[in-house]
Formats: C-alpha cells, sequence, structure tokens
C-alpha cells in the first residue's frame, strides 16, 4: 500500500489539496477541476454568503490565536485587555455570520 501524501493541484488558480498514494494523472487533474467548479457553483446557489462567512471565521481564528490575553499596550499608549478584545471579535463575527443567514 502507497503512503498517503498530500498534492496540491492548481483549479482555477487556487490549490486543491488531495490526499492519496499516487499523483492524479492529466484525466483527473481535470475531473478534479469539474469536480470543485461543479461544487462552488452549487455553494454558490444555495449559499451566497458562505464565502464570506468563511473569510469571517478564519480571519476571526488567525487573530485570536495571535492576540495575547494579558494587557496590551498600543503606541498611542493605550491599553487593551486581550481577552475582552477577543470576546469582542468573537461577538462581532457571530453578528456578522447571523446578518449574513437572515433571509
Amino acid at each position: 500500500m502507497a503512503d498517503d501524501t498530500c498534492r496540491a493541484y492548481d483549479v482555477d488558480g487556487e490549490p486543491v489539496r488531495v490526499h492519496g498514494g499516487q499523483p492524479l494523472d492529466d484525466a483527473g487533474q481535470a475531473a478534479l477541476g469539474e469536480v470543485v467548479r461543479a461544487a462552488k457553483e452549487k455553494l454558490a446557489t444555495e449559499d451566497p454568503h458562505l464565502a464570506v462567512r468563511q473569510e469571517l471565521v478564519m480571519a476571526g481564528l488567525a487573530a485570536i490565536r495571535c492576540i495575547p490575553d494579558g494587557e496590551i499596550h498600543t503606541k498611542h499608549c493605550t491599553i487593551h485587555n486581550g481577552a475582552q478584545v477577543k470576546a469582542r471579535l468573537r461577538a462581532a463575527i457571530t453578528a456578522a455570520r447571523t446578518a449574513l443567514e437572515a433571509p
């Protein structure tokens, strides 16, 4: 049995990661592109705000991982509590996601 390897293939300028023992041949890459495009089209039709919500979540997670919990001093002598900043960010993301899910 071959090792499971993660490979990235270009689909319309974006990397798509695929796990498998063997690399995809040209026909496999073409089929992967068709599947990815069809899935994106279906999601865009059913949920036009999905990409925005995903981007909000990913940006929020990155920021939350980078912000320390204690006091944060800015160059303008402002003091923030990192835990409070993260809580506010989570609340803003939740509110935005809720608004985007409304009919």
